[in-house]
């Protein structure tokens, strides 16, 4: 009987030494064939031109609706991208925070042409991006609660400069209905973050109409400048009311998860420069962090959180 025992003992030990020795095998092989990707994925980047990277980086994002800009090394929204279809309603602002885009918001609303209309800026923190949007629309009934994006022949002049902390992170210039910006790996809240903005409209009327939607927004005349057609405003604390579902707990610590996150990104990328290096780099460093990094401003998610609005705005196209 003893012997039997001990007999039993010895399988048991070679047995869990076996399972030891064939796990030590098996993450040798791991961190091999990981440490043998880094430097294909290295090579590849050394040897690899910007628009290459570019490239590959757009086929990554093209159902995104954004593209990525090498030379500027900025992430933007196309002039059509899906999200048009969607529009813009007051709940996608409150859906936002709960999908970690701690972002401040101000819609500016006028009457101009038999219209209602609506200029919104937006800026902040979009998960692991920091950006800034402008964004014009016409509503779509009377009660003015759903608006739709409008078409090219209403686009105005658009320009932004976003600073974080005093210093500029980037600058966009065009004539468009949503002029965005975006930041891989970068982390601040809102408040951290301003936004000098120029409106250029279709005439004087429109910026007229415009200047009177401001004001009953809050906004006072030492806090903006009219130039002709041309309207310029620094958008740092908001005049509207914000979203009810953000708060100063909930948002600092949604601000602290995605400031890890954006440490740990320039951590692992440290040894490049431009977000389309550390990327590529970061999607066989860490795929589940590049996953994250991908989800550039608003998300289909975010959308889908009111997708009747969807079949609204095709039943209303022809309004």
């Amino acid at each position: 009987m003893e012997n039997l025992l001990f007999s039993n003992e010895k399988i048991y030990g070679i047995c869990v030494l076996a399972a030891v020795l064939l796990l030590l095998i098996l993450c040798t092989v791991h961190v091999y064939r990981k440490r043998k990707r880094l430097a294909v994925t290295r090579e590849w980047i050394k040897i690899s031109t910007r628009k290459e990277k570019e490239n590959y980086i757009n086929e990554l994002i093209s159902d995104t609706g954004f593209i990525y800009d090498g030379q500027k090394d900025l992430f933007y929204s196309e002039k059509s991208p899906w999200q048009k279809r969607f529009g813009y309603s007051r709940i996608y602002d409150e859906a936002a925070a709960p999908l970690g885009m701690i972002i401040d918001c101000e819609p500016i609303y006028f009457d101009y042409n038999g219209r209602r209309w609506m200029l919104e800026l937006w800026k902040g923190q979009y998960g692991m991006s920091l950006g800034g949007e402008i964004g014009l629309y016409q509503a779509l009934e009377e009660s003015g609660s759903f608006y739709r994006g409008v078409e090219e022949e209403d686009y105005i002049g658009m320009h932004m400069d976003l600073y974080v902390s005093g210093k500029r992170l980037f600058e966009r210039n065009e004539k468009h209905w949503w002029l965005t910006g975006f930041v891989v790996g970068k982390s601040a809240g809102p408040s951290e973050i301003k936004m000098a903005v120029s409106l250029t409209f279709l005439n004087r009327l429109m910026c007229q109409k415009f200047v009177e939607g401001l004001r009953n927004a809050g906004y006072s005349g030492r806090e903006y400048q009219v130039r002709g057609e041309t309207v310029h405003l620094l958008f740092h604390i908001p005049h509207t009311h914000q979203p009810f579902t953000r708060g100063p707990l909930k948002d600092r610590v949604r601000l602290k998860w995605f400031a890890f996150l954006c440490m740990v990104y320039q951590s692992y990328t440290k040894e490049y420069k431009t977000s389309a290096d550390k990327l590529i780099y970061l999607q066989t460093k860490a795929p589940h962090l590049f996953a994250c990094a991908l989800k550039i401003g608003k998300t289909l998610k975010l959308f889908k959180k009111d997708g009747e609005h969807e079949n609204f705005f095709k039943d209303s196209k022809s309004l």
